[in-house]
């Protein structure tokens, strides 16, 4: 699937594509936030904290449709690695958001 995803700075004229297997996104007229954006939702709605490099997530941007999803959590670990990135849990409460090649790590 061949997926238009609007960015900041962007014309209307540009535009990044991707083909990647997890999106499966078939308005291009969607609603799209930023990892960020979505992060701190996804902080206050289940009273957990998240910490990361900022130049990790800065750029990176979802369809806010995911943060209707049932299965936030299970799907978690895919959004991110659509992303290229991971997370590990740090506390019951806390969570590191990495690069996915980072030190081996998997996700959990």
């Amino acid at each position: 699937m061949l997926v238009t995803v609007p960015v900041t700075g962007q014309t209307l004229d540009e535009r990044l594509y991707t083909t990647n297997q997890y999106l499966n996104y078939s308005d291009e007229n969607a609603n799209f936030i930023s990892l960020k954006a979505a992060l701190d939702a996804i902080e206050e709605s289940h009273n957990i904290a998240f910490f990361y490099k900022y130049d990790l997530i800065e750029d990176k941007m979802l369809n806010e449709s995911i943060l209707e999803s049932e299965n936030l959590a299970d799907q978690f670990g895919i959004i991110l690695a659509t992303l290229g990135l991971t997370y590990q849990k740090h506390t019951d409460r806390t969570y590191l958001i990495l690069e996915k090649d980072e030190a081996g790590l998997t996700p959990g």
